[in-house]
């Protein structure tokens, strides 16, 4: 009961942040835990865990209404949102392509909107506070790192060229560890290692973080995921880069290790370092083998996303209207339908947001960001935290070029994401600051 009651003071908001986080993860993280099948969650899980996420985050804001400030503006743009997309689904209704699921769509970019930004906009915690979110998503980042190894290790064997006869490799194209994707994984790896840079300026203590994020950065290795891998090497050289206490000539000798170690070790993801070579090993399927060395073909395919982006401008190219005001999430993956595959996003945040609400929803995500990073920019955090949290953007922003990574819907990656780059960042800048830490 005294638990219950310390979850009620507005400081411990990280905490039940982190607790929705796992209740949102735990459905899909056990079904995948001892399997390298992937299993996904199921439709109802997903909404019962967004319901518990919205009715825990209420009555928390409820007990602390006193603290919570809404600013008007930010509403009027939200219900000026809701409105224009309501429009579009009644003209779909209208049309006869009209899916429900698109209103219920409605309402969780609504829900979350409303919890995640605009109630904690001027929400104010301790900015000691936030080291437990912090170190739980770290702690889960190597806990993932490690499962890695032990479940796989015979797959990260042959990414080192070092193969075993009679070995199935048949997942060598998706060592996920306890998520259901490798690219998941490796996003989840990308975030530890961001939030080992912010812990790292929290605590005053460089040497354990840097040597965690030397074994996230292995762990997204592990996982060969291109995008990952890429954009993980760009936020470590940028925050190299940009760091403060280091002079000159020893920066440009850390930035040329990090380009040349992020160089060889895309090369190995591509299988252009070491080369390996088909007729070299007898043991793996051809199929398998494209895992290890990936095609030139493949590369300007963007592993087959072309294909998905090219859909998607198709639906959008109907119509001006489509490109304005968008069609509706559930009724733009209509198109992803192949005759061989079908997907449930675009695997470009952008052009799901796109199709989601057009234009206006496009224009309102940009205003939204925008505000949290002018608001952490004129905060009174020490200029590192900015640097961390700008640097986080760039690569976030481009990380989306080839995932649809937080749209704002039911899924585990959108509540991870909302959190991170939302919630976190707004209650740092707001956060009352320690005299000792500064």
């Amino acid at each position: 009961m005294n638990f219950v009651n310390q979850l009620k003071e507005k400081n411990n908001l990280p905490i039940i942040l982190f607790v929705i986080l796992m209740i949102n993860f735990l459905p899909l993280c056990i079904g995948n835990l001892l399997t390298k099948e992937v299993k996904t969650t199921n439709t109802i899980t997903e909404v019962v865990c967004f319901i518990i996420e919205v009715v825990s985050l209420t009555v928390f804001y409820f007990i602390n209404r006193k603290s919570i400030k809404i600013s008007k503006i930010n509403m009027i743009a939200l219900f000026g949102l809701i409105l224009i997309m309501g429009i579009v689904q009644i003209k779909n209704f209208v049309q006869k392509n009209f899916y429900f699921f698109d209103i219920l769509n409605i309402g969780c970019i609504f829900v979350n909107i409303l919890l995640f930004y605009i109630v904690l906009f001027d929400f104010k915690i301790e900015e000691n506070n936030i080291k437990f979110f912090l170190k739980g998503i770290c702690i889960i980042g190597l806990f993932a790192m490690f499962w890695n190894l032990f479940f796989y290790y015979q797959e990260i064997l042959a990414e080192f060229g070092i193969f075993k006869e009679n070995f199935d490799y048949s997942h060598l194209g998706n060592i996920k560890s306890f998520f259901s994707n490798r690219n998941t994984v490796a996003f989840f790896l990308y975030l530890s290692v961001i939030a080992s840079a912010i812990l790292m300026n929290l605590e005053n203590t460089k040497k354990k973080y840097m040597i965690l994020i030397i074994l996230y950065v292995f762990g997204i290795w592990c996982t060969h995921s291109k995008t990952g891998f890429a954009i993980t090497i760009l936020f470590i050289l940028l925050f190299a880069v940009c760091s403060r206490e280091v002079n000159i000539k020893r920066k440009i000798l850390i930035c040329s290790c990090i380009v040349i170690f992020g160089a060889l070790g895309f090369l190995n993801i591509l299988g252009r370092f070491p080369v390996k070579r088909a007729e070299t090993i007898k043991n793996i399927a051809s199929s398998e083998m494209s895992e290890l060395v990936i095609s030139t073909d493949r590369i300007k395919r963007l592993s087959g996303r072309k294909r998905i982006w090219y859909a998607g401008f198709e639906c959008l190219n109907r119509s001006l209207f489509n490109y304005i005001f968008g069609v509706g999430r559930f009724n733009s993956i209509e198109v992803l339908n192949f005759e061989d595959r079908s997907y449930g996003q675009f695997h470009n945040l952008y052009l799901d947001i796109l199709l989601t609400g057009g234009i206006v929803m496009i224009v309102f995500m940009g205003y939204m960001f925008f505000c949290i990073m002018k608001k952490i920019m004129k905060s009174d955090l020490k200029l590192n935290y900015k640097i961390i949290y700008i640097n986080m953007y760039i690569t976030y922003g481009m990380y989306v070029l080839l995932e649809s990574i937080g749209r704002f819907s039911t899924e585990s990656t959108d509540a991870l994401c909302l959190i991170f780059f939302i919630a976190l960042p707004l209650l740092h800048a707001n956060s009352e600051k320690n005299n000792l830490m500064k």
